[in-house]
């Protein structure tokens, strides 16, 4: 019966995995469309407040985006397909941050794009509780480090 059991272990780790790789490539896809498609339309529409570094941050998520989507060809078990998902989550939260920093007066609404960011990495990715709690601390972090750094009152 044991052994029995541990087969249907496997399995759902397999299918679990399986779903955080299709996951994670819908992840990276909307999250570039969203953060990029924000940054353009802000371009056209007020081009004279565009601050050239958020260029930066464009190529900082792609790359990241490209890597995570090589490394996620590649991942086999349920703890690095997490891994993986989670360092994409790292750089979006890195790559929101830093928006925050460049455009510093619009840092005052940082709060709820982070919650609306932990809610969508929450929702499009199939977590665990620590998983979650991890993400959190990443974007409480993040958070506290805009709070520090702003120079507007």
């Amino acid at each position: 019966m044991k052994n029995y059991l541990s087969h249907y272990a496997e399995e759902f780790k397999a299918v679990r995995t399986e779903v955080i790789k299709s996951r994670l490539r819908l992840f990276c896809a909307l999250a570039l469309f969203v953060f990029v498609g924000v940054s353009v339309a802000y371009l056209i529409f007020d081009p004279k407040n565009f601050n050239r570094n958020e260029v930066g941050i464009w190529v900082f998520l792609t790359i990241m985006a490209l890597v995570v989507l090589v490394l996620n060809r590649a991942v086999k078990t349920l703890i690095w397909a997490k891994l993986n998902a989670f360092l994409f989550a790292l750089s979006l939260v890195i790559a929101l941050a830093a928006a925050f920093v460049i455009y510093d007066e619009y840092s005052f609404v940082s709060a709820s794009l982070f919650s609306i960011s932990i809610f969508f990495i929450s929702f499009v990715l199939p977590w665990g509780l620590l998983d979650i709690g991890l993400i959190g601390v990443a974007h409480t972090s993040a958070y506290i480090f805009i709070s520090y750094t702003q120079k507007t009152p």
